[in-house]
């Protein structure tokens, strides 16, 4: 279900969410004919580039809708939408369309851990129970500690059963952060299985765990006394100026753009909109233009515009890779993952979901970042490698017009 998608499983993961979907689906429809409407947001020299870039990717791979952000340095160079956002009504997407990211929501939650960091709210070996205030611990493990790190890491033992995604629901949830995390991992609890923990102690073995990431979330959310999505909203969304953000389909300022299932014969089939009760593990919808700030305020070292949300130091935490962690792509930080692309090393996140597949990847060196959101899944496993292709060619699109600006 969502989760992050390395590049070589992302289909057979597709597939397994569309089998399993507990979401309601609507009407099937063809793609207009000839080619995506584009709408630019934010553009620069290169805008040309990329937009035959992207029409062709859409095209190729006959997808309803996508919105790109890139960056370079210090600012946006490019924020767009391309094809729509919503067939029945015509609906075109816009780069400042909200989109479910997916598991990219993972990185808003290893930025409010190091803000708590940062307030001496908690430590990243606090203990879990301690900040959630109820116990957490494995049945198969004796007398393991396992630590708001561990849940970060995907360290913790916690695993993804059948609990977890059968909690996904048409809108937005009506089962509380608190009251599933407390059912998942407490004995005679509503969603507890002895299948909900795996037989490794923490640290023992990564186990990529969207349950233990909600967790994290709700425990940081207790340290300051809120809800998750409140405290998102109050420390990293408004001082960034992502006005086009939010977890629950009820806070946004506009609609989302549909999600789709890309259908092996043609065509696409809409979902409805969908939540789940374990929100900060991916359910955060946002813009290409809104991420575009969130990257380059970390790229900048946790500063925009004179705003900061991190302290440099803490990025650096933040974004430190851990071999002991493991990964399920090129290294493992606190909620965010490294890439390894064309001799670059990128920090950042993927995801894929009913009618959602997104990337948002930052070169921390040459201080370059792209993020692409699709409202649909790529269609198959060429089509993910096309995804990867693209922001390839972005990325190096940017790392040029920097080199270009800076011998002007």
């Amino acid at each position: 279900m969502n989760r992050q998608v390395g590049t070589f499983f992302a289909m057979n993961l597709t597939l397994l969410a569309q089998a399993c979907s507990p979401i309601s689906t609507g009407d099937t429809h063809a793609l207009p004919d000839g080619e995506p409407p584009t709408s630019h947001v934010i553009t620069s020299d290169s805008s040309a580039r990329i937009d035959e870039l992207v029409t062709e990717f859409i095209q190729n791979n006959e997808l309803p809708g996508v919105s790109v952000g890139v960056i370079a340095q210090d600012k946006i160079l490019h924020c767009a939408g391309y094809g729509w956002a919503d067939l029945a009504t015509s609906r075109e997407m816009t780069g400042d369309t909200p989109i479910l990211l997916s598991s990219i929501s993972k990185t808003f939650v290893g930025v409010a851990a190091m803000q708590g960091v940062e307030e001496e709210r908690f430590t990243l070996q606090t203990p879990l129970a301690d900040l959630v205030g109820f116990p957490v611990d494995n049945p198969k493990v004796e007398g393991e500690s396992i630590t708001l790190e561990h849940m970060l890491t995907h360290n913790s033992g916690l695993r993804d059963s059948f609990e977890y995604s059968a909690a996904y629901a048409d809108g937005d949830p009506t089962i509380s952060l608190s009251a599933f995390s407390r059912g998942y991992v407490t004995p005679g609890g509503e969603y507890y299985r002895r299948a909900n923990w795996s037989n490794d102690a923490p640290n023992d073995s990564f186990s990529y765990s969207n349950v233990g990431m909600a967790m994290a979330g709700l425990a940081i959310g207790r340290a300051y006394d809120t809800e998750f999505k409140a405290h998102v909203d109050a420390m990293i969304l408004t001082p960034l100026g992502m006005e086009q953000s939010a977890y629950f389909l009820a806070d946004l300022q506009q609609d989302p753009a549909t999600p789709y299932k890309v259908r092996a014969f043609g065509g696409v089939k809409e979902y409805e909109q969908y939540g789940y009760p374990t929100y900060p593990d991916g359910m955060m919808r946002s813009s290409a233009c809104d991420m575009s700030r969130f990257m380059l305020a970390i790229s900048n070292k946790g500063e925009l515009e004179g705003t900061r949300i991190l302290e440099e130091a803490s990025v650096d935490t933040l974004l430190e890779i851990n071999e002991a962690w493991g990964t399920d792509e090129h290294g493992q930080a606190i909620a965010w993952a490294s890439r390894e692309m064309g001799g670059h090393r990128l920090f950042g996140h993927n995801g894929g979901d009913f009618g959602s597949a997104t990337e948002m990847w930052i070169d921390r060196d040459d201080r370059v970042g792209v993020v692409v959101l699709l409202n649909s899944d790529p269609g198959s496993s060429d089509g993910w490698q096309a995804l990867i292709d693209m922001e390839k060619e972005l990325l190096d699109l940017a790392r040029k017009i920097e080199a270009t600006a800076a011998t002007d």
